[in-house]
C-alpha cells in the first residue's frame, strides 16, 4: 500500500464518476468529507468510538497524528473502542492484544510465535480496515470509503471551509414563542425538558 501511493498521485487512483440519465454526475455519500467531533472533544488517550453512514468506526490519536478504522478487530470482531492506546501510539485490540497503526495494519500478534507472528502481521487478512482523517476547523474530519480508490478521492478533495470554528459559540435566544435552527424548531415548552441541564432548569 505505501509502495503503491508512492508511485501513484490521487488521480491514479480515481475512476471515472458514474453518471445519472441527466449526465450528471451521480452523489455518492461516501464520496464525501464529514465532521465527525470537534477535536476538543475527543480524547487523545482513549480510543473513540462513533457511527458514521451506518459504519462503526474508531478513532485514536496515533504518533503520526488521528487514525480512524473500523470498529472491528479483523481477528475476532471484537470492538477496538474497547481498547486502548499504546505509548507507541497504536491501537490495541482488548481481547487479544492485537496492535494497529493509524493505516489499519497489525503490529503486533502478543500470543504467536516469532515466524506465525512474522506471517499475520503481513497478511492484509489481519489489516482493520482504515479510513482517512484530516482535522480542520477545529474538527475531526473522516472519509467513509475505504481502499486505495476511496484514499484518492480524498486526496482530491478537502473539508468544507468553516472558518475559525467560532460558529461553535453559544446560541442566542430571542422572545419568539419558536425559532427555526437549521431544520430543528424549538419551543418555550420543550426547553425545560429537553434542553435540562444544558441551557434550561425543569423547576
Amino acid at each position: 500500500l505505501l509502495a503503491t501511493r508512492t508511485a501513484l498521485g490521487p488521480a491514479d487512483l480515481v475512476s471515472e464518476p458514474t453518471s445519472t440519465a441527466s449526465g450528471s454526475a451521480a452523489f455518492s455519500w461516501e464520496a464525501n468529507w464529514y465532521p465527525v467531533m470537534p477535536t476538543s472533544y475527543a480524547d487523545p488517550v482513549r480510543p473513540n468510538g462513533f457511527t458514521l453512514l451506518g459504519k462503526h468506526l474508531v478513532l485514536w490519536k496515533s504518533a503520526d497524528g488521528w487514525a480512524c478504522v473500523e470498529d472491528a478487530c479483523p481477528h475476532r470482531l471484537a470492538p477496538l473502542s474497547t481498547g486502548r492506546v499504546t505509548e507507541e501510539g497504536t491501537l490495541m485490540c482488548r481481547f487479544h492484544g492485537w496492535r494497529f497503526d493509524d493505516a489499519g495494519n497489525c503490529v503486533e500478534v502478543p500470543n504467536a510465535d516469532a515466524g506465525a507472528a512474522a506471517s499475520l502481521c503481513g497478511a492484509p487478512e489481519t489489516c482493520a480496515t482504515s479510513y482517512p482523517v484530516q482535522e480542520v476547523s477545529g474538527l475531526l474530519w473522516v472519509w467513509p470509503d475505504a481502499g486505495l480508490e476511496g484514499l484518492g478521492r480524498s486526496l482530491l478533495e478537502e473539508p468544507a471551509a468553516l472558518g475559525s470554528g467560532a460558529w461553535l459559540g453559544s446560541i442566542e435566544f430571542s422572545t419568539m414563542d419558536s425559532y427555526d435552527t437549521g431544520g430543528t424548531v424549538i419551543t418555550q415548552s420543550c426547553a425545560p425538558h429537553l434542553h435540562e441541564g444544558t441551557f434550561a432548569a425543569s423547576d
